[in-house]
């Protein structure tokens, strides 16, 4: 090391410094891009969406063997919380128990599922016409969220959509 007039060392320090703040550097971007890699790594190359492999993992059911989803609902109690209560009160217990009846044909609700996408993930999962079940789930919404008085003729209207609910799922199309 070269010492200057005043007898300190000047040169070879900073050159020091530099070198070693390169390589901290260059470590630092390898363990980012690595890191990226991992987490982003399918989506990169195949043009598809980035997300997180860990969330994306868990986000699809898989139903044994490409079959479908065989769902019945339990007509006698449905009607029975139908026709108790007032109609507002009745219609919320009607859709809770055709919730009941999808999960124990395996199609729970998700916590964070709206009533919406899961009318959407039972009428594609049982392959039924999603008429009926789509305006029950409206009922519902109305019955669970609304603040205006709900009559009979809401009731009796859910009434006639359950009954079309039944039929669609006697009648369910064989998807392939």
């Amino acid at each position: 090391m070269q010492s200057d007039d005043d007898g300190g060392y000047v040169a070879s320090y900073g050159l020091l410094f530099d070198v070693m703040a390169g390589v901290v550097i260059a470590v630092l971007a390898v363990a980012a891009g690595a890191f990226a890699l991992r987490e982003l790594g399918p989506g990169l190359w195949t043009g598809g969406p980035l997300r997180l492999r860990r969330r994306r993992e868990k986000i699809f059911e898989v139903l044994d063997d490409g079959s479908q989803l065989r769902m019945a609902v339990d007509i006698d109690t449905a009607r029975a919380v139908l026709s108790s209560g007032s109609p507002r009160n009745a219609i919320v217990a009607c859709w809770m128990q055709l919730e009941r009846d999808a999960a124990a044909a395996g199609l729970a609700r998700f916590e964070a599922e709206t009533s919406s996408e899961y009318v959407e993930r039972v009428v594609v999962a049982s392959s039924i016409s999603s008429g009926p079940i789509t305006e029950l789930a409206g009922l519902y919404r109305e019955a669970r969220f609304s603040r205006h008085e709900l009559t009979d003729a809401h009731r009796a209207r859910a009434a006639e959509v359950l009954g079309g609910v039944v039929v669609a799922l006697d009648q369910r199309s064989v998807v392939s």
